[in-house]
């Protein structure tokens, strides 16, 4: 692991109807979870810790982690439509070959 100098938080509130949202599916009893005031409370917020240097701002830093996340969701997206969730083999040879 690296050794980073500076480290740095950041956070934005939640919409309010997305806690709304996520309140009302923890509340069900089929599920049987039992979260403490700390957890609901962060829960309220959305965190991005980042060893970016000190120049960047809080935006800045969470515009680059929702450009970072669409890139992740093409990728996914890709994945789906060319059906390569998975290489249908079993060894380590015929997924090469399978990939080439």
């Amino acid at each position: 692991m690296k050794n980073h100098d500076h480290v740095q938080l950041a956070f934005i509130a939640v919409l309010q109807n997305s806690i709304t949202n996520l309140h009302s599916l923890l509340d069900k009893p089929a599920k049987q979870i039992s979260l403490s005031d700390d957890t609901k409370f962060t829960h309220q917020y959305f965190f991005v810790v980042t060893s970016l240097g000190k120049e960047f701002t809080s935006d800045e830093i969470l515009r680059l982690y929702r450009l970072r996340w669409q890139v992740e969701m093409v990728f996914k997206r890709y994945k789906s439509i060319l059906k390569l969730g998975s290489i249908p083999t079993k060894t380590d040879i015929s997924s090469l070959v399978w990939l080439n």
